[in-house]
C-alpha cells in the first residue's frame, strides 16, 4: 500500500479495490503470475494491476506491461480487467509516452494516484502537462488523487472526466472551484479540504449522487442553497472554517449520519437541526458554546457527541434524552459538576471530562455500567463517590493532575481496570486493597508523595508499564516489593 492510499484512508475515503494483493482464494498459478508481473486478484475476484510510471522502475514496469499484454493476448486476462495508474517521480516526455502506450494496451484504467516516490506532500514536476494527457486518454478514470500538488486553481479540464466518482483535491491552494464541476454527475466523494475556498459553487447541487463531501480547513462562511438537493449525502465535514451560524441547507440533508462542524464560531444551533434524524456522529469541538444546545436533544440517534474545547459551564438535565450516546466528549470546558441526569446515558462506553473544573461527581454515575473509558484528568477532584465501584466494565481510568491525597477506596473494586493514571496528585500511601487490581497493565503514580509501597502491590504481576518517578520512595523497599520490582523488570515491564 502506498503512502497515498494510506492518506486517503485517513481522510475517510475507502481504498481502491484495485490493489496488487493476492487473496486467499487465488491459486498457486495466480500467485506465480503476481510474483512475476505485479498482477493479482482484487477483492471482488477480478484481475487488477497497479501500473507505476517512474524513472527508477522503468525496466520493471515495461516488463510488467509486456507480461500483461502477453496474458491478454493468450486469453488469460479478461477484457473486463481494470487497472490502477500510479505516477511516481514526476512527469517527463518519456513518461507521457508510456501513458499513451499504457492506454493503447489497457484502456480501462480507473484509479489514478499522482505523487512523487510514494510521498503525498511533494509536488509532481510537470503536472500541468500530465492532466490534459489523462483527460484525453483515460476517459474511464473513476478515481483521481491530485492532493498536495500546489494547485492554485481548479483544472477545468478535469471536468472532461465525466466518469469520475472520487476526486481528491485536498491540501492545495485552490481559491475557487469551477462551475463546471457540476458536470461530474457520477461523483460520489469529493475532497476539497485544506485549500483557500471562501465558497462552493451552486452547481455542486447537480451532483445528486454525492455521499461524502470533505471541505474542512478552508475559509467558508456560507454554503450554496443548492447543497440541499443532495439527498444521498451521509458525510459532511466543514470543520475549521469561519461559520458563525449553521448554514440553512444542512438541515435539508436528512440522510446525514456524520456531521463535523468543529473549529468554527458557532454559539448555538437552530431548532431545525432536529430534522437530521439519522445523525450518529456530531462534532462541535472548538466553537463558542457555553451550554448544551437545546436542539441537540432531539437527535435521538446520536452515538458520538463531541463538545470539547468550548466554554460550557453547566450541562443541562436535558442531556438525559440522548440515550443512544456511546461517546461523550466534554474535554476542555468549564464544568464544575455534572447533573444527576447523566446517569440516564446508560449506553456510554467513553466519557471524556479532561481539563474542566470538576470538584465532585454525582452518585448517579453508577448507572453507567457500560463505561470502559473515563477521563477525569486536570480537574479539582479530591475524592470519588463510592458509587463509582458499580462501573465494573471500566478498563481505563485517568485521574491525572487532580488533588487526591488518599487513594479512593472504590477504585479497588474496579477489577477490570487495565490502565490507572494517578500522576501528579498528592498521594502519601496506597491501600492494601490495590492488590485486587490484578488486570492492571499500566499504572502511573509519578509525581506523588509516596514513601513506601504496600507488600500487597506485588499481586500486580500483569504490569507492562509502572511509573513511580518523583516520589519520596525509600530505598530499599520491603523484601516483597523489591522482589516484585525485580521480577517486573525481568519480564520486560517498563519502569
Amino acid at each position: 500500500m502506498t503512502h497515498s492510499m494510506r492518506q486517503r484512508r485517513r481522510l475517510g475515503a475507502p481504498p481502491s479495490v484495485g490493489g496488487a494483493a493476492v487473496t486467499a482464494a487465488t491459486t498457486d498459478a495466480d500467485k506465480r503470475v503476481h510474483n512475476s508481473t505485479g498482477l493479482g486478484m482484487s477483492a471482488n475476484g477480478g484481475w487488477s494491476h497497479i501500473i507505476s510510471f517512474s524513472g527508477v522502475y522503468d525496466r520493471t514496469q515495461v516488463m510488467s506491461l509486456v507480461c500483461l499484454a502477453f496474458l491478454r493476448a493468450a486469453g488469460a486476462l479478461p477484457r473486463s480487467a481494470t487497472f490502477d495508474l500510479e505516477l511516481l517521480g514526476g512527469v517527463s516526455a518519456f513518461s507521457l509516452n508510456k501513458i499513451r502506450a499504457a492506454h493503447a494496451r489497457f484502456p480501462a484504467l480507473h484509479d489514478v494516484d499522482i505523487d512523487v516516490d510514494g510521498e503525498d506532500e511533494k509536488v509532481v514536476p510537470g503536472l500541468q502537462q500530465l492532466l490534459p494527457q489523462l483527460a484525453g486518454f483515460f476517459t474511464s478514470i473513476t478515481e483521481l488523487n491530485v492532493s498536495y500538488q500546489g494547485l492554485v486553481s481548479f483544472p477545468d479540464l478535469l471536468c472532461a472526466l465525466t466518469g469520475l466518482k472520487k476526486l481528491y483535491l485536498n491540501n492545495n491552494k485552490i481559491v475557487a472551484l469551477s462551475d463546471a464541476i457540476g458536470d461530474l454527475i457520477k461523483m460520489t466523494c469529493l475532497n476539497v479540504s485544506g485549500n483557500q475556498l471562501t465558497a462552493l459553487p451552486d452547481t455542486l447541487g447537480a451532483l445528486t449522487g454525492l455521499t461524502a463531501l470533505w471541505a474542512h480547513t478552508n475559509k467558508m462562511t456560507t454554503l450554496p442553497d443548492s447543497i440541499a438537493a443532495l439527498p444521498k449525502m451521509t458525510t459532511l465535514n466543514l470543520e475549521s472554517n469561519t461559520f458563525t451560524t449553521l448554514p440553512k441547507p444542512i438541515v435539508k440533508l436528512t440522510s446525514l449520519t456524520t456531521l463535523h462542524l468543529g473549529g468554527n464560531k458557532l454559539v448555538t444551533l437552530p431548532e431545525s437541526i432536529a430534522a437530521l434524524t439519522q445523525i450518529k456522529t456530531l462534532t462541535l469541538s472548538g466553537n463558542k458554546f457555553n451550554t448544551l444546545p437545546k436542539s441537540i436533544i432531539k437527535l435521538a440517534s446520536l452515538t458520538v457527541l463531541d463538545l470539547s474545547y468550548n466554554q460550557i459551564v453547566t450541562l443541562s438535565d436535558s442531556v438525559a434524552a440522548l440515550t443512544a450516546l456511546e461517546t461523550l466528549d466534554l474535554e476542555s470546558n468549564q464544568l464544575v459538576t455534572l447533573p444527576d441526569s447523566v446517569g440516564a446515558l446508560t449506553a456510554l462506553g467513553e466519557l471524556r471530562l479532561y481539563n474542566n473544573k470538576l470538584v465532585t461527581l454525582p452518585d448517579s454515575i453508577a448507572a453507567l455500567t457500560a463505561l470502559k473509558t473515563l477521563n477525569l484528568r486536570l480537574n479539582e477532584l479530591v475524592t470519588l463517590p463510592d458509587s463509582i465501584a458499580a462501573l465494573t466494565a471500566l478498563k481505563d481510568l485517568d485521574l491525572n493532575s487532580n488533588k487526591f491525597t488518599s487513594f479512593p477506596n472504590a477504585i479497588a473494586k474496579l477489577t477490570k481496570l487495565t490502565k490507572l493514571n494517578l500522576y501528579n496528585n498528592q498521594l502519601v500511601t496506597l491501600p492494601d486493597s490495590i492488590a485486587a487490581l490484578t488486570a492492571l497493565e499500566i499504572l502511573n503514580l509519578d509525581d506523588n508523595e509516596l514513601v513506601r509501597l504496600p507488600d500487597s502491590i506485588a499481586s500486580l504481576t500483569a504490569l507492562e508499564k509502572l511509573h513511580l518517578f518523583s516520589n519520596g520512595l525509600a530505598t530499599p523497599q520491603s523484601t516483597a516489593v523489591e522482589a516484585w520490582l525485580t521480577a517486573l523488570e525481568a519480564g520486560g515491564c517498563e519502569t
